[in-house]
């Protein structure tokens, strides 16, 4: 069951005024979890852990758990872990309410996202694990709504919900919505089209044992370690499914995160085609998009002769779009003009 994302005002359904004119989420009573932590353990409803990696975002941090503690769905468990930061997240945590819901881990030393997320992961004890980072919130309907899609999906390992991405580069920040309908530029549904866009910022939930069996993140990755996991996924046959509703608010633009190195970024692209060769081989509009993410990180790293052996294949395999063209021309053509114009500007002064 794939759909493709789409945008509002595109001939989308634009849910931003819905979610927007929901206002502040009712305070959560005792009484009242209490009577619906038991409905939900009567229906069955599979459980949930969230996982939530932070470092060093003790001002936007508390957004994201007051997110998961406003939830109406109140049967959750929900790990933070703080991976080495030095900011005061540590008195942030401290300073969370008493739940039984919340636990908290700490890595003394920072390891990254995949290395903090994997050991949440190992800790978590819910049969499904969904991901939220420090920066982002869950809307309050999140864990009602996915809890009900999985109930009507017994079978699915993977899932993902629409986002309001709000952008930070304004005032007030810059709104679109991202739904999961008819955006797969013509490809179909059988080519796993998601994984040109996926991330775990998409309000994403797997199960916890096909996350175990796929040997969870790979921690070599300071980045794209989220399309490593879903290609291995899809790869070992997980069933995925885009469940339509704009459920997680994804903020950018507000300060650097977890996953905070941009270091070796060729090395990091090269190593995702290589691990994930044969997939990749059975799927020819994938492979040729990740090539391109590739070619582009080399040129951009000076590394040419690596990024020209993959835009010759490219080439081969009528894979070289008109982006990859525009990219080839940059680095080939009008960056050695631009640097020659350089010299003689300087030659004469």
């Amino acid at each position: 069951m794939v759909a493709a994302a789409r945008r509002g005002g595109r001939g989308g359904i634009n849910t931003a005024a819905a979610i927007h004119s929901r206002g502040k989420p009712e305070p959560i009573r005792h009484g009242r979890n209490d009577e619906r932590l038991c409905y939900a353990r009567r229906m069955n409803a599979p459980s949930i852990s969230i996982v939530l990696p932070t470092h060093n975002r003790a001002r936007l941090l508390p957004r994201a758990v007051r997110s998961v503690l406003a939830q109406t769905d109140v049967d959750f468990e929900l790990v933070v872990i703080d991976d080495g930061s030095s900011d005061g997240t540590q008195d942030v945590l401290a300073s969370l309410p008493g739940d039984a819901r919340i636990r908290l881990l700490r890595n003394e030393t920072p390891g990254g996202a995949a290395a903090a997320r994997n050991r949440a992961i190992r800790s978590a004890s819910g049969e499904w694990v969904a991901f939220l980072d420090d920066d982002d919130e869950l809307l309050p309907d999140y864990l009602v709504r996915l809890r009900s899609h999985l109930h009507a999906l017994p079978a699915a390992g993977l899932v993902w919900t629409g986002v309001e991405r709000l952008y930070h580069d304004s005032t007030p920040p810059r709104s679109e919505i991202l739904q999961w309908q008819d955006r797969w530029d013509g490809m179909t549904p059988a080519a796993h089209p998601f994984l040109l866009f996926f991330a775990l910022s998409f309000g994403v939930a797997i199960r916890r044992s096909a996350l175990l069996d796929a040997g969870l993140f790979d921690e070599r990755f300071s980045a794209t370690e989220d399309i490593d996991l879903a290609m291995r996924l899809v790869a070992a046959g997980t069933p995925y499914a885009a469940l339509p509703e704009v459920l997680l608010r994804v903020h950018i633009g507000e300060g650097a995160s977890v996953s905070r190195s941009r270091d070796h970024r060729s090395a990091l692209r090269l190593l995702l085609l290589q691990k994930n060769a044969a997939f990749l081989a059975t799927q020819p509009a994938l492979l040729a998009h990740y090539r391109l993410f590739a070619m582009s990180g080399l040129y951009r790293d000076g590394r040419k002769r690596e990024a020209r052996t993959l835009a010759s294949a490219l080439l081969r395999s009528g894979g070289l779009d008109g982006r990859g063209f525009e990219t080839v021309l940059r680095y080939e053509l009008f960056a050695p003009i631009k640097r020659l114009f350089r010299r003689q500007a300087g030659a004469a002064v």
